[in-house]
């Protein structure tokens, strides 16, 4: 039940999805970035990184990008980080 919020709060709230190609390019990007950083050996976590491109991607087509929604999933990611 859990994962379904999660998948309905990246994939719809964060910014309009108007073109599946976005997503697709945040996708890619994404896979890059935890690429290179497993490579490296370093430190990531492949949900921050979704969600950092699909800002990015947001901001790069103009979109409104949903803050409110950003800054709920910052505050969560560090309540649960400390729980590790």
């Amino acid at each position: 039940m859990g994962g379904s919020k999660v998948a309905y709060t990246v994939g719809g709230t964060i910014i309009p999805v108007h073109n599946m190609e976005y997503l697709s390019i945040a996708l890619f990007s994404s896979a890059l970035a935890v690429t290179f950083a497993s490579l490296k050996a370093l430190p990531i976590s492949t949900t921050q990184s979704v969600i950092g491109a699909i800002i990015g991607v947001g901001i790069a087509q103009g979109s409104q990008v949903n803050w409110h929604v950003i800054s709920k999933i910052g505050l969560a990611f560090l309540r649960y980080s400390r729980e590790f």
